[in-house]
């Protein structure tokens, strides 16, 4: 799917200059740490001009995490489901109800004006997407792809999984949890980048099954290794391994491994490249969104400054 979005005179003047650069859905400065000058705007094509950037996104997810909120990931949710019904496959309902109740909890709680009674719902709906989550997730590493409809299972179970886990990140944002949102995120982009790095693979079919092991030294120095894909575990994201560790550490951990992670996806794709072979738009897909990910953390960590800027106001 393809996105226009709206570009302000001097922020697209910034771009060409490289003063600024996108970061998925965000404008940030080029310079020191990425700080977000502004956010992307969607607009419809019909309206496009001279002052439009046009940039590849997916239906996985919003430009803007701000921009997702519970009555798009619901609707999200809804086509998805639709599309299991129309290429019959035959999945039992109640993997995927947890995770169609949590979204819609969650939309009605938006609605109400009763700020308390919506956090408390919000909190409800959190627990139905997370036991849905955790449930989709075992099933899917477990799908053979010897199966019939293999390819279709996998990226049906993948965004709903992605859907799901939107949601919770949401959540936390609602009871200004910025750091767990934060954590929940980076589990979410490591899962989606080692599923990807193994669709690759699969895809492929290389002569090794291999994929690119980068190691970050100290002095950021990456070191190439070539290492069997059979290696790559997924991680299940639950809330008690995140509770269960300092947030400041496990944050620390999740950003050096996704790094790791990144760097590997884009060996991958060189050498892809290199041999001239064409990804499917499954793969294609799960690429682009990984891109507007990244836009999602720096949004976290606006938000998070913000609200400790609100807290220090007398």
């Amino acid at each position: 799917m393809e996105v226009l979005f709206e570009i302000p005179i001097d922020i697209k003047k910034g771009l060409e200059s490289g003063v600024y650069k996108r970061i998925g859905g965000v404008i940030v400065k080029s310079e020191g740490k990425a700080e977000i000058v502004t956010w992307l705007k969607e607009i419809p094509k019909a309206k496009a001009s001279s002052g439009t950037l046009l940039v590849k996104v997916t239906s996985l997810g919003k430009a803007a995490l701000s921009a997702a909120d519970y009555f798009y990931l619901y609707e999200n949710f809804q086509r998805i489901n639709k599309k299991l019904d129309d290429i019959t496959l035959k999945i039992d309902s109640q993997n995927f109800s947890k995770v169609q109740s949590g979204l819609k909890l969650a939309a009605e709680a938006e609605k109400m004006k009763d700020i308390f009674l919506a956090k408390d719902q919000i909190l409800k709906a959190r627990t139905l997407l997370e036991e849905g989550s955790n449930r989709l997730q075992n099933i899917f590493a477990s799908i053979n792809k010897k199966e019939k409809n293999y390819k279709e299972k996998r990226m049906h179970y993948l965004s709903t999984i992605i859907q799901a886990e939107l949601g919770i990140v949401r959540s936390y944002m609602w009871h200004n949890e910025y750091e767990l949102a934060n954590v929940r995120l980076l589990h979410l982009k490591r899962y989606l980048i080692e599923n990807c790095l193994k669709q690759i693979d699969d895809e492929i079919n290389f002569h090794v099954a291999w994929y690119w092991k980068v190691i970050v030294s100290p002095i950021m120095v990456s070191v190439i290794i070539p290492q069997t894909i059979s290696s790559l575990v997924y991680d299940v994201i639950t809330n008690k391994e995140i509770k269960g560790i300092p947030l400041n550490e496990e944050l620390r951990r999740l950003e050096k491994s996704n790094l790791e992670e990144e760097a590997k996806l884009e060996a991958m794709l060189i050498k892809v490249e290199e041999e001239n072979y064409k990804l499917s738009k499954e793969v294609q897909t799960l690429i682009n969104f990984d891109d507007f990910l990244k836009g999602y953390t720096l949004e976290l960590d606006y938000y998070e400054a913000e609200h400790n800027k609100s807290e220090k106001l007398p």
